[in-house]
């Protein structure tokens, strides 16, 4: 760096080096976090779909036997809190549940200790057990760690077959 730069700019050459260095480090954690969120988000590449069920609760059962069990952090990223089940399911088998189906499968949901388990749909909503509690899951649009924004709770004591909740 010549001194005219260095007078124009105010900058020396070793706080251009910081500079770049600093610039460089921030770039490669970005894209590390990026990275890292992206790739616990695929789908899994067997096709439950190609097979014939009798009913939507053996359909689901099916694709929970693909389930992705991804680790819960804290807010800083830093630390292991727990882990969420992830299920990928098409909404128009799902929403073909009965009402005592779905409320078997919220039996079947508390087998596990998950913090959070989610039944995530292709068009981006899903239904959410918060705690893998099975009697009040919610509907929603999901966010990217599989958890609903602004939901509809679901009651299944009610017993209403689950195409009244996913529109």
């Amino acid at each position: 760096m010549d001194e005219q730069t260095e007078v124009k700019y105010g900058i020396d050459k070793k706080r251009l080096r910081l500079i770049i260095i600093v610039a460089a480090a921030v770039l490669f954690f970005v894209g590390q976090s990026v990275y890292l969120r992206t790739r616990d988000n695929t789908q899994p590449t067997q096709n439950v779909n190609d097979v014939s069920y009798q009913n939507a609760y053996e359909y689901l059962l099916e694709c929970a036997k693909n389930m992705q069990v991804l680790d819960v952090t804290n807010g800083s990223e830093t630390d292991k809190i727990g882990q969420r089940g992830v299920i990928y399911a098409q909404k128009s088998e799902v929403a073909k549940m009965t009402g005592e189906e779905f409320k078997k499968f919220g039996e079947y949901v508390e087998t596990f200790s998950y913090n959070w388990l989610t039944i995530a749909f292709e068009d981006g909503t899903g239904v959410v057990f918060q705690g893998c509690n099975g009697d009040l899951p919610g509907y929603g649009k999901l966010d990217e760690y599989g958890r609903t924004e602004n939901e509809t709770i679901i009651k299944t004591a009610d017993n209403k077959p689950l195409s009244e909740y996913l529109k």
